[in-house]
């Protein structure tokens, strides 16, 4: 049976389960679909990617780089970028 067959609610109950066995850490392989990968993202130009498919398509993955902030990680009050 492959993670195309499993219903997407009982793939939801084996990720709870591993989330709250051990909280805060917690490792493992969730099996996905290449249907599963996709992120939808942006607000005024709703836009999609299958990272299945990502590394054929960098013209997409540009497109998510530039639809995105940078991320600030904190030092006291200091903003650091990496």
């Amino acid at each position: 049976m492959s993670a195309a067959d499993i219903h997407p609610s009982a793939l939801l109950d084996c990720l709870r389960l591993t989330l709250t066995g051990a909280p805060p850490l917690c490792n493992g392989i969730l099996k996905l679909s290449s249907g599963d990968l996709e992120l939808y993202y942006g607000k005024e130009s709703p836009r999609f990617i299958n990272f299945a498919h990502a590394a054929q398509h960098q013209d997409t993955l540009d497109e998510l780089e530039r639809a995105c902030d940078p991320a600030a990680f904190g030092r006291d009050q200091e903003t650091v970028l990496r």
